[in-house]
């Protein structure tokens, strides 16, 4: 399962709108916006692509972001 995602819609999206999706931040440009973070309580992707196509937007990409791995060496 990602750590997080980024998802990237059709039109710059307002900061107050981006709120509207706790735990990703947006970064509005170019006629974009990629929302990007992690979803809070184990949020499943689809329910943020599903309130996405309820709200018209047209997702353009969904891309898993990887865990940052840690350095698990004990000495």
């Amino acid at each position: 399962m990602a750590d997080g995602y980024r998802i990237t819609v059709r039109g710059e999206m307002s900061q107050r709108f981006c709120q509207g999706f706790p735990g990703l931040v947006g970064h509005p440009a170019s006629g974009r916006t990629v929302l990007e973070g992690a979803l809070p309580g184990r949020q499943p992707i689809d329910r943020v692509l599903s309130k996405l196509d309820n709200l018209g937007l047209e997702v353009l990409d969904v891309e898993p972001l990887a865990a940052t791995p840690t350095d698990s060496k004990e000495g």
